[in-house]
C-alpha cells in the first residue's frame, strides 16, 4: 500500500511538472516582450501603488482605494512585488504571469481527477487519464493567450487560480470539520473575495458542489 502511495505522488508529480514545462515551452516568445505602455500597462502596472513602495500608507490604499475603477489589491501587490525586486523588467512580470498560469494548469488537473472521482462511475486510472488531457489542453488553448502574454491581464490568471484552489479544498475536504481545515478554506475564500469582484461567482460553485457532492 505504501509502495503504491509513493508511486501515485511520483506520477502526479512527474505529471504537475510535465504541464509546467508545457506552459513555458509554449509561453517562451512573451518573454522578450515589453510593456504595452499605449494599452492599459501604463496606468494598471505602472501607477502610483507600485512606485510608492512597501510602506503602510501604501499598503493601505491598496486595500481601501480604487485606481481608475479597479479594485484589484492582490493584483497590486503582486506589481508592487515585482517591482520591488525588479523595477519595471517586463521580463520578470511576463515570468509571473506565466508562472500564475502554470499554477492553474496544476490545479485544472487536480480539480478534474478530483470531480471525475467523486461521479463513482469512473476508476481512477481513466480518472487520471482525462485529467491530464484536460489541463493539458487548458495549458496550451489560445483561449488563455491575451491573459498569460498581457501584463496588465494577469488578474485573469490569478483570480483563476484562486478559484481552483478554493473549488479543489471544496470538494477535497468535504466533511472534514477539523479547525485546520477550516482555517484554509477560509483563507481561500478570503483571498479570492478580494482578488477581484468577479468572486461572488464562488457561492454559487459552493451551492452547486455541495448539491452534487449529496445528490
Amino acid at each position: 500500500m505504501k509502495d503504491w502511495k509513493n508511486i501515485r505522488i511520483w506520477r502526479i508529480s512527474a505529471i504537475s511538472l510535465l504541464l509546467c514545462l508545457v506552459v513555458f515551452i509554449c509561453y517562451m516568445p512573451i518573454f522578450s516582450n515589453g510593456f504595452l505602455d499605449s494599452w492599459d500597462d501604463q496606468w494598471m502596472v505602472m501607477n502610483v501603488y507600485t512606485g510608492s513602495g512597501w510602506t503602510w500608507e501604501n499598503l493601505l490604499a491598496i486595500f481601501t482605494q480604487s485606481h481608475k475603477g479597479q479594485y484589484s489589491p492582490l493584483v497590486e501587490l503582486n506589481y508592487l512585488f515585482l517591482y520591488g525586486l525588479f523595477g519595471y523588467n517586463p521580463f520578470w512580470f511576463h515570468l509571473m504571469s506565466v508562472v500564475w498560469h502554470c499554477g492553474c494548469v496544476v490545479l485544472c488537473f487536480f480539480l478534474v481527477r478530483r470531480l471525475l472521482e467523486l461521479s463513482g462511475d469512473i476508476n481512477r486510472s481513466i480518472s487520471f487519464h482525462v485529467a491530464c488531457l484536460v489541463s493539458f489542453l487548458f495549458a496550451i488553448h489560445p483561449v488563455n493567450v491575451e491573459s498569460v502574454a498581457w501584463i496588465s491581464a494577469v488578474k485573469v490568471p490569478m483570480y483563476t487560480f484562486f478559484l481552483f484552489a478554493r473549488i479543489v479544498f471544496l470538494f477535497a475536504l468535504y466533511g472534514n470539520t477539523k479547525n485546520k481545515f477550516l482555517c484554509y478554506k477560509l483563507v481561500l475564500f478570503c483571498l479570492f473575495g478580494i482578488k477581484q469582484g468577479a468572486g461572488v461567482c464562488l457561492s454559487t460553485i459552493i451551492v452547486v458542489g455541495r448539491l452534487v457532492h449529496f445528490a
